[in-house]
Formats: structure tokens, C-alpha cells, sequence
């Protein structure tokens, strides 16, 4: 019976780190959700009156419920009810994926080498992303995208940056446990990297991330700050090199007016959108025009409809931005949903001891820069994004509610 629980604990913790490292590759996280997600299903079956009496689990319940049932309202009168009612069954399948990833990873000693284990695959991939920018080809042989773009190993995709940025933060805080020459040392090579990616919200997001590292972490580590320093002299000379961020830095800059249009032009026409999306909302304030259904309903909310087709020769797939997303898709349910969760989230969060907010804190932190509501994001309801947003959500509340040896539960 002993050795049935360590393969079931070694088969999830394997599956959430394949979550992580096989993100760059074809089908992304998807096998490796679904694969957890059975496990699930199979420890609900077997053990749900011992699950259900952990915090944890019943917290990610309430979390599903305020993301499913605005979801459920949408259905009726979604543009696109195939659309909708694919994502409220997925959304069921992740709920176990969650819970067991909550169950296992209440274990201190588990939870820690699962962030070792991602903080040495973030390190080769920013050294991957590095030798891609040096010599045009990356250890895979991939090469650098439009106007030497840096990817990585995820390919023609803005995945890379934002992968990274969100990530900082469990990446520094993991090195600062063992070497603070070594997270000094990252810090500066991730934010060279971040910056040759050239995606203008993964910078954001990972100046974000400095900000609450250096909030968490004041300037008493004389080697992070040096490291910050450092960073900034490589990022100056890495823009001399790089025809993407010169391009970015000159959409950004050149000709800027504080003028709708001028910021709109800046913004690559994500103001008309988000503006379109409130339209959406208030037309239809509780049910939105359902899930995943943007790209169906947005020119039937333009103010004048086709007017971003003609600017752009290209149709809105979805709002690029998460909160936009949820309000447009789901209606202020969904907003006032989301925004519940993150209070819930907070709350949770300082009520319990220091010690398991220390615990927490590179998975609350990963959160936040996601979530950054003063900037873009990926729509939340997507096959390569909101597994990686529910791992860490699943880690911050098995941190808040751990346990100090191995998952007890699982040995009843």
C-alpha cells in the first residue's frame, strides 16, 4: 500500500513540473493537465470525505464556483454556444487537476523541490534564449522570430517573455535560498532576455516582479541590488543590438500625443477594443455575450462596426486583457466574480501566520504579475495559460495550508 501512495505522489509531482517544461511544445500543458486531472478524479473517488476537510480544497472549490457559474449564466446567449459550453466542461476537468495538486503539495519538503526543479528549467531557458540572441539559433535550433525576436524554445509565439516574467519571482526567491550571487546573477540575464523578446507587457510584468522582490527583499542584499545594476547595463546594450526593441521603443515614444488616438496607436489598437468590450458589457451587463465568444460578437458592438478590420486587416479574437475579457465575455457577473476571488485571495492570504505567507509568496507573487490589472494579459480561458495560473493558485493555498511532513490524507 506504501508503495501504491509514493508512485501516486511521484506521478503528481512529475505531471506538475511536465505542466511547466513541456509549455513550449506541441499541445503544451494540455496531456499533463488532463493526465492530473484524472489523478483527481481518482482521489475524489477514493478519498473525498479526507479531502474535503482540508482548507485548500474547499478554498479552490470557491474559487471554481465564482469562475464556473458566471460561465453558466453566459451559456443562453452566448454568440458562440459550442465555444462556451466547451470551456464550462474543461473548466470541470481542471477542478481536479486543482484539487490534487492542492492535496500532495500541502507538503513543505514536496512544494520546495517542485520550485527547484521549475527555477533550473527557467535557468536553461533563459541561457537557451541567450545563446539564441548571440548566434541567431537557440540549443534546439531554433531560430530568433521577426526582427530577431527572441523566443526561446516556444517558438513563433509571445509565450516566452510572459512565461518568464511571471515566473521571476519563484525563480529569485528559490536562488536567494542557496546563492545570492547566483539570483543576482539571473536577475540581470532574465531581464536581458525579457527585454529581447520584445513583448511590451512581459516587460511590465517583470518590472513588476523587481518591484515586489525589492519590496520583499530590501536593499540589505547588497548583491540583489548590484545585481539590478548590472541589469539595467545589459539591457542598454542589448537594445543597441536588437532591431525588435528599437522598433518597440519607437512605437512607444515616437510621436506620442495624450490623445485617445495617441495613446490607442501606442497601445496597437487595444484601447478600441477594451473599449468595445465595456460596450459589450453594458449592453448585456449580467450574461456578457458569452465565454470565448468575442470574436463572434465584436462587430456587432463597434461603433462602428468592420471600423477595426479596415485599420488593422485583422479581426479581434479576443480582448487582450484578462478583466476586459471576463466583463465583455461574461458581463459584470464575471467581473465581480474574478475581482471576489482576489479578494478571497487576499484575505485568505493575511490571515494566516508569517511563516506560511513566506511560503506562499513566490506563488502570490507569480499571481499578481499575471493578473496586473494596469496592463495587458492573456485572456484567462486558454489551453496554454490557465494551467500554469491555476498551479500557482494551487500552490499559494497548499502553502497557506500545509502540512510540516509528508500528504497525511493520503496514507488514511
Amino acid at each position: 500500500m506504501r508503495i501504491k501512495q509514493n508512485y501516486f505522489i511521484t506521478g503528481v509531482f512529475i505531471l506538475a513540473f511536465m505542466v511547466m517544461a513541456w509549455s513550449p511544445f506541441f499541445g503544451g500543458p494540455r496531456l499533463f493537465s488532463f493526465l492530473l486531472a484524472l489523478m483527481g478524479i481518482g482521489l475524489l473517488w477514493k478519498q473525498r470525505d479526507a479531502v474535503w476537510q482540508q482548507p485548500a480544497v474547499r478554498r479552490l472549490s470557491i474559487i471554481f464556483l465564482l469562475l464556473w457559474i458566471p460561465i453558466l449564466i453566459s451559456l443562453p446567449g452566448s454568440y458562440d454556444f459550442k465555444g462556451t459550453l466547451v470551456v464550462a466542461c474543461l473548466l470541470l476537468l481542471f477542478y481536479p487537476m486543482g484539487v490534487v495538486l492542492v492535496h500532495v503539495f500541502r507538503d513543505t519538503q514536496l512544494r520546495e523541490r517542485l520550485a527547484l526543479w521549475i527555477t533550473v528549467l527557467l535557468i536553461v531557458w533563459v541561457i537557451d534564449g541567450l545563446i539564441q540572441f548571440i548566434f541567431g539559433r537557440d540549443l534546439l535550433g531554433i531560430p530568433t522570430y521577426d526582427a530577431r525576436r527572441v523566443v526561446g524554445i516556444f517558438g513563433n509565439n509571445t509565450h516566452f517573455g510572459i512565461y518568464l516574467a511571471t515566473l521571476t519571482p519563484l525563480l529569485i526567491m528559490t536562488l536567494l535560498r542557496r546563492s545570492r550571487l547566483l539570483a543576482a546573477v539571473m536577475v540581470t540575464l532574465t531581464a536581458t532576455v525579457v527585454v529581447l523578446t520584445g513583448i511590451r507587457h512581459a516587460w511590465v510584468m517583470f518590472g513588476l516582479a523587481c518591484a515586489l522582490l525589492l519590496y520583499t527583499y530590501p536593499f540589505r542584499h547588497k548583491v540583489l541590488a548590484l545585481g539590478t545594476v548590472a541589469g539595467v547595463v545589459c539591457l542598454a546594450v542589448a537594445v543597441s543590438f536588437s532591431p525588435i526593441v528599437q522598433m518597440k521603443y519607437e512605437q512607444t515614444v515616437s510621436g506620442f500625443e495624450w490623445s485617445y488616438e495617441g495613446i490607442d496607436r501606442v497601445l496597437t489598437h487595444r484601447l478600441k477594443i477594451w473599449e468595445t468590450a465595456t460596450r459589450m458589457a453594458n449592453a448585456r451587463p449580467l450574461t456578457g455575450v458569452g465565454v470565448q465568444a468575442i470574436r463572434e460578437a465584436y462587430e456587432h458592438y463597434e461603433r462602428e462596426p468592420g471600423t477595426f478590420r479596415k485599420a488593422t486587416g485583422a479581426s479581434v479574437n479576443h480582448a487582450h486583457h484578462a478583466y476586459f475579457s471576463v466583463l465583455a465575455e461574461s458581463g459584470y457577473t464575471g467581473l465581480l466574480g474574478l475581482l471576489g476571488i482576489w479578494g478571497l485571495l487576499l484575505r485568505w492570504y493575511f490571515s494566516r501566520p508569517r511563516k506560511q505567507r513566506r511560503q506562499a509568496l513566490p506563488y502570490a507573487m507569480g499571481l499578481l504579475v499575471a493578473m496586473f490589472p494596469l496592463n495587458s494579459q492573456p485572456i484567462l480561458y486558454t489551453g496554454w495559460w490557465f494551467p500554469v495560473l491555476l498551479l500557482l493558485t494551487a500552490l499559494m493555498l497548499a502553502a497557506l495550508d500545509d502540512i510540516p511532513a509528508e500528504v497525511d490524507s493520503i496514507r488514511q
